[in-house]
């Protein structure tokens, strides 16, 4: 919400006619996405000095398939880990 704010001064009004008009999915999914890029932009801006932003982007860029036997040993191992935690 604190993002909204941000950028509208009354983000209610805009949050009710997304809501009447059947786009409120599109819009948070919009809003991500330019919040996104905007921190990506940020980023790069003031940490990364030997790339051009599209350099960063596409390096940043998440694979879009992981293999299933990665997949089942990041599971076990993330099981594994959890099981031994004790909170204190």
């Amino acid at each position: 919400m604190d993002l909204l704010f941000s950028k509208y001064a009354s983000p209610f009004i805009l949050l009710d006619e997304m809501i009447s008009c059947g786009r409120f999915f599109d819009f948070v999914l919009e809003f991500i996405d330019f919040e996104n890029e905007r921190q990506e932009y940020e980023f790069w801006l003031h940490r990364v000095f030997d790339k051009s932003f599209d350099e960063f982007k596409k390096a940043i860029e998440p694979k879009k398939e992981v293999p299933v036997e990665n997949l089942e040993t990041t599971i076990k191992d993330s099981k594994d880990i959890l099981s031994s935690f004790v909170p204190g």
